[in-house]
């Protein structure tokens, strides 16, 4: 199948990106899978409020915000994963007693937009100095009626696809870090999916690793 801007299946879409991007932020990303364009910004470790100080590790706030419309429960959603993601990938303990805040702010949506938001995480949170258990990154995958598999999919693709796929890798350990997936699929169909991500991820991590040289 060749898609509608002439990519393959299993080719993704050019990677962008810049750091230290917001100037009252500690430090802050922006990552763009072609149009899909996420900026991330960290404030912190400050000082955190009595009633959400923890005693052995660093608070943890992510507010992800679309660029139009009110927050909706899919906005909620995405903040509760990756909230639940980050606290794990972030050192905390070497911070107790402090907070630390993520904001995530879409600045244009074409798929793939989970995938892009960890990736501007990472960027954001390495410019920052926030001591991380590895990098990490982040690729997304759809699986259509067909059957056929398409990597880095568009909002397009996405609205056809019978199911959708984020998968977070690090770059520490083999298998990935955690996998979301949403829609019905057959393992087998799942499997590849996980071959393409981690060779991908793979590719975003070596990108990254320039991008901060």
């Amino acid at each position: 199948m060749t898609r509608a801007n002439g990519r393959s299946n299993g080719t993704m879409r050019p990677l962008r990106s810049a750091k230290g991007v917001l100037n009252r932020a500690d430090g802050s990303g922006r990552f763009a899978h072609d149009k899909t364009t996420v900026l991330c910004g960290v404030y912190g470790p400050v000082e955190v409020k009595l009633r959400d100080e923890q005693l052995d590790k660093a608070t943890l706030e992510v507010i992800f915000k679309q660029n139009i419309g009110l927050t909706s429960t899919r906005e909620k959603f995405l903040e509760s994963f990756l909230k639940e993601t980050l606290e794990a990938l972030i050192m905390t303990n070497l911070h107790p007693r402090t907070l630390i805040q993520i904001t995530f702010q879409t600045l244009q949506n074409d798929g793939s937009l989970l995938s892009a938001a960890f990736n501007a995480a990472c960027m954001a949170l390495m410019n920052a100095g926030i001591p991380l258990n590895s990098t990490f990154a982040s690729v997304s995958l759809c699986i259509l009626l067909n059957g056929d598999i398409l990597l880095d999919p568009t909002a397009d693709e996405e609205e056809q696809a019978e199911s959708r796929h984020v998968f977070v890798f690090d770059s520490r350990r083999e298998g990935a870090y955690c996998v979301h997936s949403e829609g019905p699929f057959l393992q087998e169909k799942f499997d590849k999916c996980y071959d393409y991500a981690a060779l991908s991820a793979k590719v975003i991590l070596d990108y990254m690793k320039a991008a901060r040289e």
